[in-house]
């Protein structure tokens, strides 16, 4: 193995845990105890939580809903899990496909707003990404908040959703949002700057950083599709 491609190796082993540590874990201190005065918010999965925490933080009480360590895709809610999302005021989901569920939110009639944070995301990929369009579809790679470019979106659209379901508090959520989607902008400088001299080839034990590879020149090469 040429030098190249160890560092190349050793830069994705480094990269992917900083995006884990900042996209996920910039602010996860304990919440004060919310009351029915605030936005009553469940998001589907941990990413989307840690996003609704930082652009809500104590203004609205965020929940989660597929817990930590259980495989989201494959997650079905049950009748518990059912009935908390039907108090919800907001529902965080990351769309693409990747909430195999989605549909049972309108067959109980659900009353509150459905988040889908990949508004917006697929038409900059319709229009300028190397991605077949095949491949992010219903059957795709829905994988987009592991893009820190796509995730700033998916903050933003976070941040819009809770401003029109509050509008007193538009103000703060977009403040959150901006200082949130900072830190993504100075991620994304950093990944770019350590992959600079790096050989452009990685290995992935699962087909997940498609939309990462594109964003940075990079090419995925997976153990299991």
């Amino acid at each position: 193995m040429n030098n190249q491609v160890k560092l190349a190796i050793i830069s994705i082993i480094v990269i992917i845990p900083l995006i884990s540590f900042v996209v996920f874990s910039s602010d996860s201190k304990q919440f004060e105890k919310t009351n029915e005065s605030k936005l009553q918010v469940i998001s589907s999965f941990y990413p989307l939580h840690e996003f609704s925490q930082n652009v809500g933080k104590e203004k609205v009480d965020a929940k989660l809903l597929v817990p930590v360590g259980i495989e989201p895709h494959d997650w079905e809610p049950t009748i518990k899990d059912v009935q908390k999302m039907q108090k919800s005021d907001l529902i965080i989901i990351n769309g693409i496909g990747f909430e195999n569920w989605v549909d049972k939110l309108y067959e109980m009639n659900y009353q509150g707003v459905v988040v889908d944070t990949s508004i917006g995301i697929i038409k900059n990929m319709d229009e300028e990404s190397s991605i077949p369009k095949e491949s992010y579809d219903e059957s795709g790679d829905p994988h987009i908040w592991l893009n820190p470019v796509f995730a700033k979106i998916q903050v933003q659209n976070i941040a819009d959703a809770f401003s029109d379901s509050d509008p007193e508090n538009r103000q703060y959520f977009q403040e959150n949002a901006a200082n949130y989607i900072n830190e993504l902008d100075l991620l994304d400088s950093k990944i770019r700057n350590e992959l600079s001299g790096c050989n452009h080839d990685f290995i992935a034990f699962h087909d997940a950083f498609s939309y990462f590879a594109d964003e940075y020149g990079l090419t995925q090469h997976t153990v299991i599709s």
